[in-house]
């Protein structure tokens, strides 16, 4: 009987096809998971709004993570500066900022002093579930991540997610309808940009809820590999 071998994503899965011949396998997709957001919504978004005040009544697109090339921050501002875009839209770049990084250096010169672009930091504890919340959409626009867990945080606040198809669950977002997928570069992320400035949120909303609840929950993480072990057993 072949043995399974687990994956977290389907695209993971995808990508590892042909690497354990001439062996045989079972190829399984158990997820990875996040368990459910922290209780206490309203008091996240108020510590949230009360910390940065100038976002409140705003349309906020989120980036949240590190400044790394392999992130896309680039490509995404780049994209940002191009749109035509409302007084109440406006980009949140959430993430470490560490003093005299050249990346983060460039990335600021980039987005120069346009207003529609605001840098919070790093946010952590109710503020980062404050951002998550508040948010209209997130933007995860990678050249490549193994996972994206905040994909996954973000889905289970149903807020949708606007990737790259280099974030691995970019698969999972597309079967669940819990937002959208293009190219991993500044045409794509253009393209990205355009749609989440059409789309309808309450919509998007519920698919995202609905991925982490049946895709992304850690209980489901669980449920398939319990089952994958019972199968397994003598």
């Amino acid at each position: 009987m072949p043995k399974p071998v687990c994956f977290t994503t389907e695209e993971e899965r995808r990508l590892a096809q042909g690497t354990f011949f001439p062996y045989r396998c079972k190829e399984v997709v158990t997820g990875l998971g996040v368990n459910d957001p922290p209780p206490g919504g309203d008091e996240q978004s108020t510590a949230y709004f009360r910390q940065f005040p100038k976002l409140r009544d705003r349309k906020i697109l989120l980036y949240l993570g590190r400044f790394h090339p392999k992130k896309g921050v680039d490509d995404l501002i780049r994209a940002w500066k191009k749109l035509s875009i409302k007084d109440s839209d406006i980009l949140v770049l959430a993430g470490p900022m560490e003093e005299n990084n050249p990346w983060i250096n460039h990335l600021k010169k980039l987005a120069g002093t346009d207003p529609s672009i605001y840098w919070t930091g790093m946010l952590e504890g109710q503020l980062k579930w404050g951002a998550l919340r508040t948010a209209d959409a997130m933007i995860l626009p990678s050249h490549q991540e193994n996972y994206g867990m905040v994909v996954a945080e973000a889905c289970s606040v149903g807020l949708p997610v606007y990737l790259t198809d280099k974030v691995n669950l970019w698969s999972e977002v597309i079967e669940a309808g819990a937002g959208k997928v293009a190219a991993d570069n500044q045409e794509g992320i253009e393209n990205l940009l355009n749609q989440w400035l059409i789309d309808s949120r309450p919509e998007l909303s519920t698919a995202a809820k609905k991925c982490f609840e049946e895709r992304l929950h850690i209980n489901q993480t669980v449920k398939s590999l319990v089952g994958i072990i019972s199968e397994s057993s003598p």
